[in-house]
């Protein structure tokens, strides 16, 4: 996966950075901990069409968005990801990026 998304290690916590923005993870009192590199691959979304009928003629679809390649979750592992993808994802493991491609870390 470090080939794919940037990668960081904290305190024995694996991030893995699925945008193709470099991330800052801030401390409270806004101390940059880590910077987590762009992915060379970023995580993408893709629109899925399903047919739900017809009105006089005309033809119905829902539009739904997935990922397809979101790593199974892991122990001490999170993903950052674009708000999308979080929107979509329900996952613990997912984080995403709350202002200016920084993650605030509050404890």
């Amino acid at each position: 996966m470090e080939e794919r998304f940037g990668f960081a290690e904290v305190g024995g916590v694996k991030i893995y950075n699925t945008t193709p923005y470099p991330v800052k993870i801030l401390d409270e009192s806004g101390k940059v901990v880590v910077e987590v590199p762009e992915a060379r691959d970023p995580l993408r979304l893709f629109e899925d069409y399903s047919y739900c009928g017809s009105v006089d003629g005309c033809q119905i679809f829902r539009k739904t968005y997935i990922t397809t390649d979101l790593p199974p979750e892991q122990k001490n592992t999170f993903y950052i990801v674009q708000y999308p993808v979080a929107r979509i994802s329900y996952r613990r493991d997912i984080v995403p990026i709350q202002h200016v491609n920084t993650i605030y870390i509050v404890s």
